[in-house]
């Protein structure tokens, strides 16, 4: 903890490192017991803040301390701290039979289907131990994870809401809703149609937008934009 006094006031800046006066300041935060090994055996997870700036420093430090605990549960699941872009595809090759995307999202039926599948590959001695002894629950999701491959693992998690996903995990289905409002627009040239195209492809609040005028639309230049008018 760093405490930096600037002049008027203090800033406290929990697991905050500085090295030396006037240097960059550093995160600093003892790794949770039985998660070293995910970080070489050391004893201190240690990032950089980029910045001598003790106002700055102290929002990135809540950034980075946010990300840190997340990797942190997730690796007290057996999950990895993030997810390749092939192991995702990996992913959605396992759950689009179940009618299911890659973040686990579909009909309820769907994920029956799914969970109905993994039980189907679970070692008979699991099967029996979920069915003799009413294995629920953490200690049913703990037991089915302890088996699975990495990909059916993370599948599984995701389906059961097991998994604190991260705004990056949700590019590719917000992506996939843009496309599909896209296509229904398309030769929509009503009034609400039209404002929605424009929300979409400039990011303007709706009333910014059906308050525009023909003039305020500049086309005929290198960048194009728009003129958002403020009311006084």
């Amino acid at each position: 903890m760093v405490k930096i006094d600037l002049c008027l006031y203090s800033i406290v800046m929990k697991y905050a490192h500085l090295p030396s006066s006037g240097k960059t300041i550093y995160y600093r935060r003892r790794i949770p017991k039985g998660l070293e090994s995910y970080y070489d055996g050391k004893t201190f997870f240690v990032k950089s803040t980029g910045t001598t700036d003790a106002k700055l420093a102290a929002a990135i430090l809540i950034r980075i301390n946010t990300q840190a605990e997340r990797d942190w549960d997730r690796l007290r699941q057996g999950f990895p701290m993030s997810v390749s872009e092939e192991m995702n595809a990996s992913v959605g090759q396992v759950l689009a039979p179940s009618g299911l995307n890659s973040l686990g999202r579909g009909s309820e039926i769907g994920k029956e289907l799914f969970i109905e599948s993994i039980f189907d590959q679970l070692p008979n001695t699991l099967k029996h131990e979920v069915v003799d002894n009413g294995l629920g629950g953490d200690q049913l999701h703990q037991a089915v994870e302890s088996v699975l491959p990495a990909s059916l693992k993370i599948a599984y998690g995701r389906v059961n809401g097991r998994i604190n996903l991260l705004a990056s995990d949700y590019c590719e289905e917000y992506i996939a809703e843009l496309h599909q409002i896209r296509e229904k627009l398309k030769g929509d040239e009503t009034e609400l149609g039209l404002i929605i195209g424009i929300v979409m492809d400039t990011g303007v609040r709706v009333s910014e937008c059906v308050g525009l005028m023909v003039s305020d639309i500049v086309l005929n230049v290198d960048f194009p934009y728009i003129k958002i008018r403020f009311a006084d």
